[in-house]
């Protein structure tokens, strides 16, 4: 009987399986070219996604503080108890104490209360509950209407936007 040593440095190499691993290949120059189109189109898209976000940030930022403004002003109507809204109001002249006055015309308080300007001393010559063309007898002997038409041009421009409403 005879006793076999083997080598401990020599190996019997015996398939078992197949399998697919990620390892470094060498590209060919197609390839390689292949690769420089396809990231300079990367590149592309990035830059065109930053400007994107950059779009969308502002209009984001915009959508933002349109409603943070809105927030501030109902927070602000309901610690005041008020908010600002258009209220008709009249201004009323003394011409004796050359001074007008802003009334508030829901509520009949005074507003504000100013010098009279220049132009308002010198009061207004067309009586404002007068239509349109109807004449008047200004003491010039003229025959025109309070606006300074004659009478049937005043007579013919209210007939035309009467036909306009009908």
């Amino acid at each position: 009987m005879t006793t076999e040593t083997t080598d401990p440095t020599e190996h019997e190499w015996v398939p078992i399986r197949t399998e697919n691993r990620l390892l470094a290949v060498e590209l060919t120059l197609d390839e390689t070219a292949a690769k420089g189109y396809a990231l300079a189109e990367e590149m592309e898209k990035i830059e065109a996604a930053r400007e994107a976000k950059r779009t969308a940030v502002v209009a984001f930022n915009r959508t933002i503080k349109a409603h943070e403004e809105q927030a501030a002003n109902l927070s602000a109507a309901i610690v005041k108890s008020t908010e600002e809204r258009e209220v008709m109001c009249q201004l009323e002249g003394d011409f004796k104490g050359n001074c007008v006055r802003t009334v508030r015309l829901d509520s009949g308080a005074v507003i504000d209360e100013r010098a009279m300007e220049e132009h308002e001393r010198q009061g207004s010559l067309i009586d404002p509950e007068m239509p349109p063309g109807e004449a008047t007898d200004d003491g010039d002997g003229d025959d025109t209407s309070a606006d300074g038409l004659p009478p049937e041009a005043g007579a013919k421009a209210g007939q035309d936007a009467t036909e306009k409403t009908l």
